[in-house]
């Protein structure tokens, strides 16, 4: 049996993911980062039923709520 296979994805991985998404702030338009964390968002629901979708898009956008909030 293969077990990693059925390991589920964690917050951990989550987040990893989420700051690599978050980190391209210099070289990626904040809509095509947007749609990058959606659809990211889309396939990570998939790999754990606790995965929350919200929480992920705003960690993978949250540069960019910092600056808005700064104005």
């Amino acid at each position: 049996t293969n077990k990693q296979k059925d390991t589920l994805m964690t917050r951990k991985d989550f987040q990893l993911i989420a700051d690599v998404v978050a980190s391209t702030l210099a070289t990626v338009k904040p809509e095509a980062r947007q749609c990058l964390a959606l659809d990211f968002a889309v396939a990570l629901a998939d790999t754990n039923p606790r995965f929350d979708s919200n929480l992920f898009v705003k960690a993978c956008l949250v540069n960019e709520l910092s600056d808005k909030a700064a104005y």
